[in-house]
């Protein structure tokens, strides 16, 4: 049988069938552009086999939905940093070279993304927008980063085997001033209304909370805390505990407001400020929940 190319065809948002995209595309063709779209509509794509005789009966299809954001990934303990497309429907980028990467943070003003690479001691900042790429050697355990994107574009870096928290700058430079001793932080967040950043220190059973200029502010005990994200509308602190299968709430000034059980082993945090929402994410239970600021459960996702 004799193929002459390939036909692209699509279904755009509103539409019940699909139209021709392209003509017959030369054999030789890797990809189209198809522009111009509206973000966040769903579109489906067939693409046939063309032969002398008509298309192909067994065209390749898939769906894809374009927009604005730009999601970055790691896998635990992998190589690489994962670029995905912005309906995170597939991978567009691997960037590898990593040791074993324990944690990402990318920088919504600027775009800069941050890993830290516990495999070979240092951390990573990916400049997305020049394709530069800094690295910061001479760290021991360094496994959580939090960005801070109103302080000269810096960061947070949690180095659980010296026990400090380094403040970095995007050029690599690390402040002469870093936050320590502490015993074993793991997690860190940043309060964007002042700068002042919060830490998860494991093996004293408690969270800290430290100014921009890494003068000491307050200590609460917390269990076990693992993640800890922040409301930039409360201001208040959320703080999982892998280890007790619990969540906290902690207010501004350092006081626990609440702790909620009802989990396995929640790790991940993060707060959706717009819909005043808290995001769990519980592993070892195979759901993400999702909580009211008061502590109460909106619903889950599970599977």
């Amino acid at each position: 049988v004799a193929f002459t190319g390939f036909q692209l065809f699509r279904r755009a948002p509103g539409e019940t069938d699909y139209r021709a995209l392209t003509a017959v595309l030369a054999p030789t063709t890797v990809g189209f552009r198809d522009v111009p779209l509206v973000n966040g509509g769903e579109y489906s794509y067939r693409l046939s086999f063309v032969f002398l005789s008509g298309l192909g009966s067994h065209p390749a299809e898939d769906i894809a939905s374009p927009g604005a954001a730009m999601p970055w990934m790691i896998e635990l303990d992998g190589g690489e940093l994962i670029q995905l497309t912005p309906d995170n429907r597939h991978v567009q980028v691997r960037r590898g070279g990593y040791g074993r990467a324990t944690d990402v943070a990318a920088n919504p003003v600027n775009g800069d993304v941050w890993v830290t690479d516990e495999g070979s001691g240092r951390v990573v900042i990916f400049q997305a927008g020049t394709g530069v790429t800094v690295s910061v050697p001479g760290l021991q355990r360094p496994i959580a980063v939090a960005v801070d994107p109103h302080n000269n574009a810096t960061a947070w870096v949690c180095d659980a085997g010296r026990g400090r928290v380094y403040h970095v700058r995007r050029d690599g430079q690390v402040d002469a001033l870093s936050i320590g001793p502490l015993n074993q932080p793991v997690d860190a967040a940043v309060d964007p209304f002042n700068g002042f950043v919060w830490i998860c220190e494991l093996g004293a059973d408690r969270v800290r909370q430290y100014d921009d200029a890494a003068q000491f502010q307050w200590a609460c005990t917390v269990a076990g805390p693992s993640r800890v994200a922040v409301d930039s509308t409360t201001r208040e602190g959320w703080v999982t505990s892998f280890e007790n299968g619990t969540v906290t709430r902690v207010s501004p000034s350092g006081q626990v407001l609440g702790t909620f059980s009802g989990f396995v082993a929640p790790l991940g945090v993060a707060v959706d400020t717009r819909r005043g929402r808290i995001w769990i994410a519980d592993p070892y239970a195979g759901r993400v929940t999702a909580l009211h600021r008061d502590g109460q459960e909106e619903f889950r996702v599970t599977g």
